[in-house]
């Protein structure tokens, strides 16, 4: 990560491996994953990360978080709290 660099967190659902492997590409600090889920922060802006994602499959959604006010218990909370 370069100072200064805006991070970007993320939610990305999907059940193809080829989408969740490409994300991995963009993940600054990993992934967490469970659900179906996966979090992960990324310097590219939603638009770059949703073309190579798209290179990647079809079948998945990308959330970019705004409110990182996350609360919860036990399996969810581990995958959503990597984001916070």
């Amino acid at each position: 990560m370069r100072q200064g660099q805006t991070i970007f967190p993320y939610v990305l659902v999907t059940e193809s491996a080829a989408v969740s492997t490409k994300a991995q590409d963009f993940a600054v600090d990993g992934m967490q994953s469970g659900f179906g889920l996966f979090t992960f922060s990324s310097e590219s802006q939603p638009d770059e990360l949703f073309t190579a994602l798209s290179e990647a499959g079809t079948d998945f959604a990308l959330i970019r978080v705004y409110d990182k006010a996350i609360r919860g218990d036990g399996n969810f909370m581990r995958v959503f709290g990597h984001i916070k």
